[in-house]
């Protein structure tokens, strides 16, 4: 019984690419904890920490369901094992789940969310929708909007507390900063990851992703010592663990012409260092409810290491 519902359930897991659900919350509770040290207008609590992580989960299901069913002629051709080119998924299923995993995310977000935030959601919808039907082919636009999904989804958080009317422009200066690093980072990592294929040639932008958070986190951290006297000291050492890892992979691509056999693992060295940075703004707030989302996102970060071993996350 266990081994026919696991061989129903796996195609599903493969297409949602069930180990990346675990680390998808990450930027939005991120934003979330960030908005959380301002005076806001909605009190920050368990509940709506719980389904602002929800939501960014199934947002990023939607994308990636809509990525294979934007794909499947070019899947048929370069990854026929995928669900759908493969058989194990038809169209319509992929399709009606698609449906239904977005009815979903809005309908959470429009019942839950103050309204600023279900037009936030809106727009992150939008933007993933026109990533994967318009701007994956074209380099600079697929970078660009790769960027801003993961900027609007950490937006997503901080709109869920509080909305730009009722901040000075000091506060909503300090709370866009880690929205627009986590943009520049993304943006810089797919734009590398478009020519993984081919041998291509790094120079700057190889230091880009460890840039950005390198300004982001210190601008962030600056701007709030002006509203309080202290920071959480715990948040440092995550700071520190990424611009380490960060750097190192950069250093190991800069001025070099990179073939994929390197390129291709690269992008996930790249990648998998935003739980850090993920960690180095939840715990700022230093508080208890901070406190267990950040431990919280370190076992989501657990799990998604042991299930990759067996499910593929791309």
């Amino acid at each position: 019984m266990k081994a026919n519902l696991f061989k129903l359930a796996s195609p599903w897991m493969k297409i949602v690419r069930l180990p990346n659900l675990f680390t998808a919350p990450g930027d939005s509770l991120a934003g979330f904890f960030v908005a959380s040290i301002f005076p806001h207008i909605y009190p920050a609590t368990y509940g709506k920490a719980i389904l602002l992580a929800i939501v960014s989960t199934l947002l990023y299901a939607f994308g990636v369901l809509l990525n294979d069913l934007a794909d499947r002629r070019e899947d048929a051709i370069r990854r026929p094992e995928r669900p759908i080119p493969s058989g194990e998924i038809s169209v319509g299923a992929a399709f009606v789940a698609t449906l239904i995993i977005l009815a979903l995310a809005l309908a959470i977000s429009y019942l839950a969310f103050p309204p600023f935030a279900w037009l936030v959601s809106l727009l992150l919808v939008l933007t993933i929708t026109y990533y994967n039907f318009l701007a994956k082919h074209k380099r600079l636009q697929g970078a660009v909007a790769m960027g801003a999904c993961r900027g609007l989804n950490t937006f997503l958080g901080i709109s869920i507390l509080i909305t730009p009317n009722a901040l000075t422009f000091q506060a909503f200066l300090t709370l866009m900063v880690p929205v627009i690093a986590v943009t520049i980072y993304i943006a810089a990592v797919t734009w590398m990851a478009d020519q993984e294929h081919t041998t291509q040639f790094i120079g700057a932008i190889a230091f880009v992703p460890a840039g950005a958070c390198l300004v982001g986190w210190l601008m962030t951290a600056f701007f709030l010592m002006t509203f309080r006297k202290h920071y959480a000291t715990f948040a440092i050492i995550p700071f520190l663990i990424v611009i380490f890892l960060l750097n190192e992979i950069a250093r190991k691509l800069y001025g070099r012409n990179v073939p994929p056999r390197v390129m291709q693992p690269a992008i996930g060295t790249y990648l998998r260092p935003l739980i850090f940075w993920q960690l180095s703004i939840v715990l700022l707030p230093e508080d208890a409810l901070s406190t267990v989302f950040a431990i919280l996102l370190i076992l989501g970060w657990a799990c998604s290491r042991r299930l990759a071993k067996s499910i593929p996350q791309s």
